[in-house]
């Protein structure tokens, strides 16, 4: 009977001559130490240069359950294995999962592991299992390009290493086992085999003694494999394949291998589906040490990850079902659209390829209108340049070549060539995946060679019924001439939007120039005011010589005069400026105060002393000029209006008039596709429905779009400012929604404070009971009595200052009480007395706030001066006379210090009291936000003020007082 033999040349043609590139072979190899329950499946390229490597060399390794001798014996070396093709998955976690929760294997056919092969050709395998030696294998793989030699005529040497040291020994007998394979006498019945491949056999055994093992080896790769809790697989490949080579000028490669570099690169990014929102179970790594500090080569940290989804412009997601039925959500721009269904066009019966969830994302090219700044749409675009497609996971692994630019399966660009518009979808800008399972996705089944999937019925039908899917979303929502017109309106109203802010920029843009320039512009105008104030003096002094003498003079300082009071600069009325640029503009209207009280009023009572001495005729001159002055100032400031007028006016006819023949054309264009071309009275008759309908839609978009532009203009009346009242409206929002932030954070921060009162209190308790038993052991006169009675203080030093806090925390069922100032003075003695005496802070209550009393809640009152107090013996760690005022003027506690004093234009624009803001370089701003609001809530009020009256110490002082008692 005859049976079946295999050719060595059988092997490589399984492996090698199956894998269709580099980053399929590095991911079937990560695939299996996935199956091996590895989580970190890693690739190194060691190049020379690096330390001591004299030759390149890589390394694939995982962190899986590794292989014992027989595992080896009875499995990796056996082709075609079935354990995974029709093995169990385990129900609970072991050791053989690693503890870790059972994975479906990805695995199928029992070939993947040669796709080393592809690597190189020189291959020691290291391998090892939890409690067992480490294996070592080794192997040249061209041995199997001799087509004379069968599979049984070839051995393959196998070494266990128990200790690191055994390495240098099993290493040398590897090579020598290895070279056993090939006969060197020529007596040997062997050589029959190698007569016609002299040259294969001895370029395989120089190699071998070619082989330069660096010194690192040992310590790190060797050394972490041999503990006993080790466990894992490494492929080592020496003299690796040219396209890992080509690697070694990632960061800059030249024309020729700039491709392959990118292919390499976008093969083996997003193995992992991170673009779900749970954690993968794997992560992968690719680094090339080429210098002391490796780079990471496929940039995993620059792939997509689920957050990238929320800058879509446009989503799908969802889910087919065994019918083919697709039930999802759609996102176009800000409009959502919720429980979208698909049915595909045929008979309802299940699918052959089965269920899957499928999430999509997109944003368009240049140009388009787009939700994302410019910024933000740069990182997208950038993206997508890089690793930009539709990816395809199985059971969480990626399947290649899914996702690759070159590979639109779905065919969304030839479609774009028959018409962008009407099929709208580009793969060149989408990124997103279709999830499968091997359970669920049976018969799409991988290419032996890992080109994708077997152009089955199963895949067939699936990419048949994603293509109509698309086609119909781009028929409905996102084509050209769409059935429903929910992204154009979008569209149309992201274009405002950006109108909108890029007047908002230009006018912030302006806002932050004036500020710049202004107060130059001023200094300038001043310094010439009172050089001409001086030269009038002097002109209108004793020997006064007439008005022709200073009527120039006169001239020129009203030019200045208003040219002064042309430079206001007032709040914008879009936007709010930053803190920087309010305190720009409070500084420069104080500038422009100060320039108005004395330079101009300096020269106005030089110029009345001046009029003065002029006779009546040249008195009349002289108003006949400024009158002339003004009038031509004013005409200037209207012309200049004006001329913005016209050009407005110009602007808004275009765009009428290009709106006009713009909805005409369109108009045009649908009844000209349904005109009758026959004298059928049907199709006229169902022509006649469509023009009327065709007119209704026209009509409405006209007036949609046209008339709030036209009603708008009609509302417009000089004196009107509809910009202040949008800024305002506006402004109220942005308040608003900032003013609902801060709630939540300090409602998150008040549910904190009250979790950690309760521990504290069940703590204190703990640690009261814990040191009481301690005293029992504790010996008088030894050192550890000492040490009991150094703890009991320290406790109850804590102890005291957590008590002080207790009027501080629960404000609920509370009651207003008498507060006398000496109550609330002892109290901060209490909380802060130790700090007062360590910095020399000198504290004073004055005799009528002792004396004063204060009828409310004392759980509000007393933490505002915790707030306040504490804030200043921060502030006075910078001077050194340090003195602390409690005082009670007018009705109003006064709390006062001689630290640095409050700048004016946050007492006036009250930041001082805004939740988040603070002068401390590490402050939070809660303090006097909780202040004021707590305060505020009972009926008080807390200020700050500079006014001399209060503030003594010339420091920061603060108010407190009753609103209806402010005077």
């Amino acid at each position: 009977m005859a049976k079946f033999r295999a050719k060595a040349r059988a092997v490589e043609l399984l492996g090698k001559g199956q894998i269709a590139d580099l980053p399929t072979a590095i991911t079937e190899l990560w695939k299996n130490g996935y199956d091996a329950y590895g989580d970190h499946l890693s690739a190194s390229l060691f190049l020379s240069g690096y330390r001591d490597t004299q030759s390149p060399f890589f390394v694939l390794s995982d962190d899986g359950v590794g292989m014992s001798n027989s595992d080896i014996l009875e499995k990796w070396i056996v082709l075609g294995t079935d354990s995974k093709t029709r093995k169990t998955i385990p129900e609970k976690p072991s050791l053989a999962t690693l503890n870790k929760t059972p994975r479906m294997p990805t695995g199928e056919k029992g070939i993947g592991r040669l796709s080393v092969a592809y690597l190189g050709n020189q291959m020691l395998m290291l391998t090892k299992k939890i409690n067992e030696p480490l294996q070592a294998l080794f192997f040249d793989w061209r041995i199997l390009e001799n087509y004379h030699l069968y599979i049984d005529d070839i051995e393959i040497p196998i070494r266990p290493i128990k200790d690191a040291s055994e390495f240098d020994s099993a290493w040398k007998e590897l090579l020598m086992d290895y070279k056993n394979n090939f006969p060197l006498k020529d007596d040997d019945p062997r050589q029959e085999k190698w007569e016609e491949q002299p040259d294969l056999k001895t370029e395989i055994l120089k190699d071998l003694g070619n082989i330069k093992v660096p010194t690192y080896f040992l310590s790190e790769v060797i050394e972490p494999l041999c503990s006993n809790t080790a466990h894992g697989t490494k492929f080592v490949v020496f003299d690796p394949i040219d396209q890992l080579h080509f690697l070694k000028n990632h960061a800059k490669p030249d024309e020729e291998n700039e491709d392959t570099i990118e292919f390499i690169r976008s093969g083996l990014s997003g193995m992992s589906n991170v673009f779900k929102e749970e954690k993968p179970v794997f992560d992968t790594s690719f680094l090339i040490y080429d210098s002391e500090i490796p780079t990471d080569f496929i940039h995993q940290r620059e792939f997509f990850d689920h957050e990238d989804f929320k800058y879509a412009d446009h989503l799908i997601e969802g889910s087919f079902d065994d019918y083919g039925v697709f039930t999802g959500n759609l996102k176009i721009y800000n409009e959502e659209v919720k429980n979208h269904l698909f049915k595909p066009n045929k008979k309802k019966a299940k699918t052959s390829f089965g269920p899957f969830h499928i999430k999509i994302a997109s944003i368009p090219g240049a140009g388009q209108p787009t939700l994302l700044n410019p910024e933000l749409y740069k990182k997208m675009n950038d993206k997508l340049d890089r690793v930009g497609g539709l990816y395809l996971y199985r059971d969480g692994f990626r399947i290649l070549p899914y996702g690759r630019k070159d590979w639109d399966f779905l065919q969304f660009e030839e479609r774009r060539t028959r018409g962008a518009g009407h099929y709208f979808f580009s793969y060149r800008r989408m990124w997103g995946y279709i999830e499968l399972s091997r359970e669920e996705n049976s018969r799409l089944i991988d290419k032996a060679g890992r080109e994708g999937l077997i152009n089955n019925k199963a895949y067939r039908e699936f990419k048949a019924t994603l293509v109509f899917f698309f086609i119909d979303l781009a028929r409905k929502y996102y084509g050209k001439r769409a059935e429903f017109d929910i992204k154009t309106e979008q569209q149309e109203k992201i274009e405002q939007q950006k109108q909108e802010e890029e007047r908002e920029k230009e006018e912030r843009k302006q806002f932050v120039a004036n500020l710049k320039a202004y107060p130059n512009k001023l200094e300038e105008l001043q310094n010439e005011l009172n050089r001409l104030t001086e030269e009038l003096e002097k002109k209108t002094g004793e020997l006064f010589e007439g008005y022709e003498k200073i009527e120039n003079i006169l001239a020129r300082i009203d030019e200045i005069k208003i040219k002064i009071n042309e430079l206001q600069l007032e709040p914008p009325k879009k936007f709010i400026p930053n803190d920087s640029q309010r305190k720009q503009l409070y500084d420069y209207r104080k500038q422009r105060e100060s320039i108005e009280r004395k330079t101009v009023s300096h020269a106005n009572a030089v110029i009345v002393k001046a009029q003065g001495k002029l006779k009546e005729k040249e008195l009349l001159a002289e108003f006949r000029r400024k009158l002339a002055a003004y009038e031509e100032a004013l005409i200037s400031i209207i012309q200049e209006y004006e001329e913005q007028l016209q050009i407005s006016f110009n602007r808004l006819q275009a765009e009428f008039h290009q709106e006009k023949s713009d909805e005409l054309e369109a108009f045009r264009k649908e009844y000209g596709v349904i005109q009758p071309a026959t004298s059928n009275r049907e199709i006229i008759y169902s022509n006649l429905k469509a023009i009327e309908e065709i007119h209704q839609s026209r009509s409405q978009r006209i007036k949609d779009r046209i008339q709030p532009f036209v009603e708008h203009l009609s509302r417009l009346s000089i004196g009107l400012d509809e910009d202040a009242l949008v800024g305002y409206y506006k402004l109220e929002f942005l308040k608003l929604r900032e003013k609902w932030q801060e709630t939540q954070e300090l409602a998150q921060l008040g549910i904190a404070v009250e979790i950690i009162d309760h521990q504290f209190n069940a703590l204190y308790s703990k640690l009261a009971k814990i040191i009481d038993a301690m005293k029992g052991f504790v010996i008088d006169g030894e050192d550890s009595a000492t040490t009991y009675a150094l703890l009991r203080t320290t406790f109850e030093h804590l102890e005291n200052n957590y008590k002080l806090l207790t009027p501080l925390y629960r404000t609920t069922n509370r009651i207003r009480k008498d507060i006398s100032g000496q109550d609330i003075f002892d109290y901060v003695e209490k909380f802060f007395g130790k700090e007062f005496r360590e910095k020399e802070i000198h504290v004073v209550g004055t005799p009528v706030f002792l004396k004063a009393s204060f009828f409310t809640y004392e759980s509000i009152l007393k933490p505002v001066f915790i707030n306040v107090i504490n804030n200043a013996v921060y502030w006075l760690n910078s001077v050194e006379d340090r003195k602390l005022l409690f005082d009670f003027i007018d009705n109003k506690i006064v709390i006062a210090n001689s630290g640095e004093p409050i700048d004016e234009v946050y007492i006036k624009e009250g930041d001082l009291f805004k939740a988040f803001f603070s002068r401390r370089p590490k402050g939070r701003g809660i303090g006097l936000y909780l202040a004021k609001t707590t305060l505020n809530s009972v009926g008080y009020e807390i200020t700050a003020t500079q006014d001399p009256k209060y503030n003594q110490l010339d420091g920061a002082c603060f108010l407190i007082y009753e609103e209806n008692h402010e005077s």
